[in-house]
């Protein structure tokens, strides 16, 4: 199975860099992107078995970047507390 050979492994090696690019033309920052590019990685090895050939990895992991970005988005988010709105209502 592709998931578990050494060519799945040297691929992601491969692909490392393409990721890299991506993540950072959306992030500019070179930290962020490389932890984007890991956490779309680590996902990736968690899931290897699903995978039985490159074509199918590589849509898989640009998919995977893109919602590791949202994700940091949604977390960089700033909230606002409720109790310190003032909520105006009409008479």
């Amino acid at each position: 199975m592709f998931g578990r050979s050494k060519q799945f492994k040297l691929y992601l090696q491969e692909k490392w860099q393409e990721l890299y690019k991506v993540a950072y033309a959306w992030s500019h920052d070179h930290a962020l992107a490389a932890d984007l590019v890991q956490e779309t990685i680590t996902r990736c090895l968690r899931s290897s078995d699903k995978f039985i050939n490159e074509d199918e990895l590589r849509i898989w992991l640009f998919k995977v970047l893109r919602n590791c970005w949202r994700d940091d988005l949604r977390r960089r988010k700033p909230n606002v507390d409720i109790h310190d709105t003032d909520l105006q209502t009409d008479p």
